[in-house]
């Protein structure tokens, strides 16, 4: 005999559902097994098999999550590799104008070499040898430093309103009047003392120094302008030996050419000179022509 009874489930003394016993089996006993080749189908294996497709999304979803990533790197890896070659073809560049710079320098100074072995025998072949006097130094008593020529030449008017002898020397865009030059810086400032009295202002003790360039001269000229050199020299430290100019002067090579006339012009105006004063300005002139000169030459 069946026993149909139920079992009823109560929930706050209500009846919430009686299911019969006998039902529940019989909803068990219709379960059907599926067949072997029910299990061939796709569909209905992974109706059974959900994993299957969560770990596919699984792994989209990581490919979503590094994808920006994986991006990243390839684009700078091919930025990189642009890079490099044209870093290289840059490097590569630069060694080929260095090559061409060290050879353009390297005929630059064979040539160099030749032109001057050939003037060394074209001196050689006319009799001419180097000649580079010495860099004279004195002491000046500066009477004011100008930027333009005209002021220059106004202070100069004014100097010789007070019977003061003067010359102006251009250097480096500058013309500095001079009144004297002496061979110590002792000797410049005491002259320039002894005419504060007459309010003028001077400046002693400046030290001058001017470089004679050397040139290329015939033998006799050459031996000429040392012995001029070293006058100059002594004349310096004596105002009184500038009478040995006078001498020199007729020494005169006949070779000597207009170049060196304003040095002589200077020298014939300083031997007629008679007060120490103006022969310190007179020695200047000399000096500055003999500069001015050597680099004409």
């Amino acid at each position: 005999m069946k026993n149909k009874k139920g079992i009823s489930i109560r929930i706050n003394k209500r009846k919430v559902s009686e299911t019969p016993i006998n039902q529940e089996k019989d909803e068990i006993s219709t379960y059907k097994r599926p067949s072997v080749e029910e299990y061939t189908d796709d569909s209905h294996y992974f109706a059974h098999h959900p994993t299957v497709e969560y770990s596919k999304n699984n792994k989209r979803q990581r490919f979503q999550r590094y994808k920006p990533f994986l991006v990243s790197a390839m684009t700078a890896i091919v930025i990189g590799s642009l890079l490099g070659f044209f870093m290289i073809q840059i490097f590569v560049d630069l060694d080929n104008e260095e090559m061409t710079f060290n050879q353009d320098l390297q005929v630059s100074s064979t040539k160099e070499e030749a032109n001057a072995v050939e003037e060394e025998d074209d001196r050689k072949s006319t009799g001419q040898d180097d000649f580079k006097g010495s860099t004279l130094t004195g002491y000046v008593v500066q009477a004011g430093i100008f930027t333009s020529k005209a002021a220059a030449e106004t202070t100069q008017s004014q100097l010789d309103a007070h019977s003061l002898s003067s010359m102006i020397w251009e250097k480096e865009d500058k013309y500095h009047i001079f009144v004297g030059v002496h061979s110590t810086s002792e000797a410049s400032k005491a002259f320039a003392n002894n005419y504060k009295k007459e309010e003028i202002e001077l400046y002693g003790g400046k030290p001058w120094a001017i470089e004679i360039p050397e040139t290329s001269l015939p033998s006799e000229e050459q031996q000429w302008l040392q012995e001029f050199d070293q006058l100059l020299e002594t004349a310096i430290s004596d105002v009184s030996s500038v009478k040995d100019f006078e001498k020199w002067l007729e020494q005169k090579p006949e070779s000597v050419g207009e170049e060196l006339k304003p040095l002589t012009d200077s020298v014939a105006e300083l031997i007629t000179l008679k007060d120490q004063q103006s022969l310190s300005v007179g020695l200047l002139n000399v000096w500055h022509e003999y500069a001015k000169s050597m680099q004409n030459l």
